[in-house]
C-alpha cells in the first residue's frame, strides 16, 4: 500500500487483514503522523497490541495514547538518541540485523536506480505513478 494517502493506506490493510482471515495486527512501527496515520493504524491494531513510535513530528505523548487506547502499550524510540548515548547497544542491534541479513532471514526491498541527472525526469516520472517503495535517490 501507499504512505502518501491515509485513507487508501486504511483501506489496503483491512482489505489484506479480511482475505489473510486476520483481526488485525500486533505491532505497529510507525513513522507518520500526516493524514491521520496514528489513529488510523490503532484502528488496525489488535486488543493488547504494541504501538511503537520512531517519528519526530506530531507524534502523541503516553497520556493521549492512553486516552485512545489504554489497552496498547506505546513507546517513543529516538534513534538517534540512542545512537549518539548508547552506541554499544545500537551496535549490537546492527550486528544482529546483519546476521538476520546474512542467515537469508530479510531481504532488501527492490531498488529502481536513476543514475545521473540525465535521468532525473524519468525518476520523477517514476515517483509521480507512485511505484517506488520508500525513497529514490537521484
Amino acid at each position: 500500500t501507499s504512505s502518501r494517502n491515509g485513507a487508501k493506506f486504511e483501506e489496503d490493510l483491512r482489505r489484506f487483514l479480511k482475505e489473510e482471515g486476520a483481526d488485525g495486527v500486533d505491532v505497529v512501527l510507525n513513522s507518520l503522523s500526516h493524514d491521520d496515520y496514528i489513529p488510523r493504524s490503532l484502528a488496525l491494531l489488535r486488543k493488547g497490541g504494541r504501538f511503537m513510535e520512531i517519528g519526530k513530528r506530531g507524534i502523541w505523548s503516553h497520556e493521549q495514547m492512553h486516552e485512545a487506547r489504554p489497552d496498547v502499550m506505546y513507546e517513543k524510540i529516538a534513534a538517534d538518541t540512542m545512537m549518539e548515548k548508547e552506541s554499544w547497544r545500537y551496535n549490537n542491534y546492527l550486528k544482529r540485523l546483519l546476521s538476520r541479513v546474512d542467515a537469508g532471514g530479510l531481504v532488501p526491498i527492490n531498488m529502481h536506480l536513476f543514475n545521473g541527472l540525465e535521468e532525473g525526469v524519468a525518476a520523477l516520472q517514476f515517483l509521480q505513478r507512485a511505484q517506488n517503495i520508500g525513497k529514490v535517490v537521484i
